[in-house]
């Protein structure tokens, strides 16, 4: 039923158009990245075409983003910086893995991305790995965490309601399903 709502692209994304290596650990896919060193350095790479968010809506005639699912291992900070132009006018709520290790060992700064999201004015962020309605952390317990990979829900400050009203119900759903 979502047939004509999803589309592949073979391409990567980030802060800029161009390409890229992508590298790869045969062992694990999951931890492909546009870091040399992500998590255990990958053996091999390949080139891959590399895209803006923003360049891929206005080519792709996308009115609007509701959701950026990021799974960009240590790329979060690039991939926003391509999406200025779509976070500013349509206000997607942002759900990423926060990987404060990872980032750490390839020298970003986990705060930049926090920084970032907050001069885009995404006050509101919910540790979503707690369901069944996430759990708010405050800026402040974000920057205290060390070693922790959180998946976080970055909710812009105009769509407070709209996550109260629309994300809490759903989340509660999938939990007392998965209890079933």
């Amino acid at each position: 039923r979502f047939g004509g709502r999803w589309s592949l692209h073979d391409s990567a994304v980030g802060a800029s158009t161009g390409h890229s290596k992508l590298y790869v650990d045969d062992r694990f896919s999951g931890t492909a990245s546009l870091h040399k060193v992500w998590q255990s350095g990958g053996k091999r790479s390949v080139d891959v075409p590399v895209v803006t968010v923003d360049h891929w809506r206005e080519g792709d005639r996308v009115a609007c983003v509701d959701v950026l699912k990021m799974d960009v291992e240590g790329w979060e900070l690039e991939v926003l910086l391509g999406a200025i132009r779509t976070l500013r006018t349509c206000k997607p709520f942002v759900w990423f893995e926060h990987n404060l290790p990872g980032l750490q060992r390839i020298g970003h700064s986990p705060q930049r991305i926090l920084d970032r999201l907050q001069d885009l004015g995404y006050e509101h962020f919910h540790d979503i790995g707690r369901l069944p309605v996430g759990h708010p952390l405050t800026r402040r317990e974000l920057d205290s965490f060390e070693n922790r990979r959180i998946n976080l829900l970055a909710v812009p400050d105009e769509r407070r309601s709209d996550f109260e009203l629309r994300v809490k119900p759903t989340m509660h759903h999938l939990r007392e399903r998965e209890r079933a």
